[in-house]
């Protein structure tokens, strides 16, 4: 039984007054969505706020550690876009990884019609306890609240949706094993290192199909296992860490000799943050920098392999466009060039024709030109613009 108290009648208001907000700036359309997140008191979730404060599109700190964010509730907006994507139905059965304050949980027990049909894991056993106590409030106790490494997780039930909650470094063998053939895994993926992919991944078998890209940013994964992550150092560099997930070795020599050759500024070329995703998945040898000092700073650099030149764009968080800079020669400038032109056809506010396909590192096709392979442990990533030339089964 839920609470009932004038504190929790005003939380109704609040809450309805978001939804209503949600759905006129289209982040929420099905009415099972809706539904859920109306009904589930978010405020209880994050005690130590105000109710005006939970029921804000924000995102709420709800855990540090040594001046560290450890956990997050998320923004509802972020919230409800996943929601929409991994299209639960009633019946079906969920895993969540990354539980934090357990309103996710409710959310995809109020869609699933049965908190007992819901898993969720989290690996801080603190978050764990306190999501417990949260859910039980809420009235909630049927869902399973699991402390365990989710990166590692994998179970001998088989669910038809697996949402993972954490920005993950890879897509984990554990989660494809624990998924239906049909189902749905919905994640936020770091991407050559890059943020804001959310893919909403169909499973045939032994690969999957992305069917939609939120978009939305996490925290980044908390485990106890190998992340697998190709960040490399450079001599004389050590304040910055290279990600290299392209096809082949990281070309570490040629890299070197291009940051250290002369520059050629483009002042009147600036590229707008929002094409950054289509220029780094559009080109074979793109590669990310990021700072040890400035983690506002941030550097992508395109590679053209017969020139030895590098086309270095560079950022920060607070700017909403990036400079561009040619290093040892213009070829991977004019790579650029041409991808921001394509970019600018596409409707940029969404996938695009972009199609992003997961196949087992060790049984991935051979890429046909227009598409870009993306390096990964356990499974490659395939962009392209259509799926005609690489057949699903």
């Amino acid at each position: 039984m839920r609470l009932h108290s004038p504190k929790n009648f005003l939380a109704a208001k609040l809450r309805n007054q978001l939804i209503a907000q949600l759905v006129q700036h289209g982040t929420l359309s099905s009415d099972s969505t809706i539904a859920a997140m109306q009904k589930v008191p978010r405020h209880i979730f994050v005690p130590d706020i105000s109710i005006q404060a939970a029921y804000e599109d924000r995102v709420v700190v709800t855990r540090e550690h040594q001046g560290e964010v450890t956990s997050t509730l998320s923004q509802p907006s972020a919230v409800g876009r996943m929601l929409e994507d991994l299209q639960v139905s009633p019946g079906m059965r969920v895993l969540e990884i990354g539980t934090g304050t357990g309103y996710n949980a409710a959310l995809l027990a109020e869609l699933t019609g049965d908190p007992t049909l819901v898993t969720t894991v989290d690996i801080d056993r603190h978050m764990v306890d306190r999501a417990e106590q949260s859910l039980d409030v809420a009235g909630y106790q049927g869902i399973e609240v699991l402390c365990a490494d989710g990166l590692a997780f994998a179970s001998n039930i088989l669910f038809d949706r697996i949402e993972v909650s954490v920005e993950a470094p890879f897509i984990a063998p554990g989660w494809v094993r624990s998924l239906r053939d049909q189902g749905l895994l919905l994640l936020p993926l770091s991407l050559k290192g890059q943020r804001y992919f959310t893919p909403a991944l169909r499973k045939y078998s032994s690969c999957l199909r992305a069917e939609s890209d939120s978009g939305c940013s996490f925290l980044e994964m908390r485990r106890d296992c190998d992340g697998g992550e190709t960040t490399f150092q450079l001599p004389g560099l050590e304040q910055f860490g290279f990600i290299w997930e392209s096809p082949g070795e990281f070309p570490e020599q040629a890299i070197v000799r291009a940051l250290n050759s002369r520059r050629t500024t483009h002042p009147d070329l600036i590229v707008p943050l929002c094409a950054k995703a289509h220029i780094v998945l559009g080109h074979d040898a793109t590669f990310t920098i990021s700072s040890r000092v400035d983690s506002t700073l941030e550097k992508i650099g395109l590679y053209d392999q017969k020139s030895d030149s590098v086309c270095l764009l560079t950022g920060t968080v607070t700017k909403e466009r990036m400079s561009v800079q040619s290093l040892n020669g213009h070829a991977a400038y004019t790579r650029v060039l041409r991808l921001l032109a394509a970019w600018r056809k596409l409707d940029s506010s969404r996938m695009g024709d972009r199609q992003i396909l997961a196949f087992p590192a060790d049984d991935t096709p051979i890429p046909d030109s227009d598409w870009h392979l993306i390096s990964k442990p356990y499974y490659n990533l395939l962009v392209g613009p259509s799926l005609t030339k690489v057949k699903v089964d």
